[in-house]
């Protein structure tokens, strides 16, 4: 079982880390070549994934992770984002 203090901290701080994913996202989509929005982007799934895998949410963990990957392949130049 969680504790629950430490579940609501991650709550907290993962709605802190989602609020800057979505205004990055949104921002990247203007300016999709923008590194400082990619690595942002990638700071907060990656701050995310850490702490759900730190409270052992495998799914939460699993799925951040992939996300992670393809973020990385973006940064990587091996994946380009493009507007629909």
């Amino acid at each position: 079982m969680y504790d629950e203090e430490i579940l609501k901290e991650f709550i907290i701080e993962s709605r802190e880390h989602l609020s800057e994913l979505e205004e990055n996202l949104n921002l990247l989509v203007d300016d999709p070549k923008n590194r400082e929005y990619l690595d942002q982007l990638f700071r907060a799934v990656h701050s995310i994934k850490g702490s759900a895998d730190y409270l052992g949410l495998a799914k939460t963990g699993e799925f951040l992770h992939s996300l992670e990957s393809v973020l990385e392949r973006v940064r990587q130049e091996k994946l380009a984002i493009r507007a629909r």
